[in-house]
């Protein structure tokens, strides 16, 4: 009876949620992009694999977002979550926790830090950071995706500077991943400028490359070389 009533009689402030953008048309356009060959390397293909996860991953998040409605302290807590394959990744294939010390601490510090289990915290809380520093421009006209945007081609710019040196692998991995996100981040931002909310998909692509490739390596690499 009561469900009866209630539909009969819908409440007057009943507040009803629904998404409001395609989430996955990033992710697909990737996975598409990213088919494996017979002859990519194992270790390769495992990092693809763990971006692509950590990126559904994401996409899920943000579809529980709109639906259910999260606090912002399930918001800091799910991508740690989500992150969890690159880590996993990350340190099956290459586990080296070395930075390259700046300039100004290396008289203390020396030339190379190894921070240990502290770098994967720093990747996790990267994680986190690169989600919520687009996810909190929600609502604002444009201002998400076109961030995005703008941020995924200062990357491709990089990569394609960096092709030709000793890191070439590293930067094609990351132009995988990149050029198909600035394409359907462009499509996005002119089709949908008012109210995106594709937010934890476009920011888990522009930091899964980072974190699934060797880049501690590339940059001891490059201070070596120095």
């Amino acid at each position: 009876a009561s469900d009866y009533v209630g539909n009969r009689f819908p409440a007057r402030n009943r507040r009803v949620s629904t998404p409001s953008s395609l989430l996955p048309t990033p992710c697909l356009s990737i996975a598409i992009f990213l088919e494996p060959e017979a002859s990519q390397i194992k270790g390769e293909f495992v990092a693809l694999i763990g971006a692509l996860l950590a990126i559904c991953c994401m996409i899920f998040l943000g579809f529980a977002d709109d639906v259910l409605n999260l606090r912002w302290r399930h918001k800091l807590l799910l991508p740690t979550a989500a992150s969890l394959p690159l880590l996993m990744v990350y340190f099956t294939n290459f586990g080296n926790t070395t930075i390259v010390v700046p300039k100004p601490f290396r008289p203390i510090l020396g030339l190379h830090l190894d921070l240990g289990i502290l770098y994967y915290v720093y990747m996790g809380l990267l994680a986190v950071f690169c989600t919520n520093a687009i996810n909190i421009l929600a609502g604002i006209n444009g201002l998400e995706a076109g961030q995005s945007l703008v941020i995924s081609a200062s990357i491709i710019v990089f990569n394609l500077v960096e092709l030709e040196g000793d890191c070439r692998d590293d930067h094609v991995f990351s132009l995988y991943f990149m050029i198909p996100f600035f394409f359907t981040t462009l499509g996005l931002l002119y089709h949908n400028w008012c109210s995106t909310s594709s937010t934890h998909c476009l920011s888990s692509c522009i930091s899964s490359p980072a974190l699934a490739t060797a880049y501690p390596d590339s940059i001891s690499r490059q201070a070596n070389w120095r």
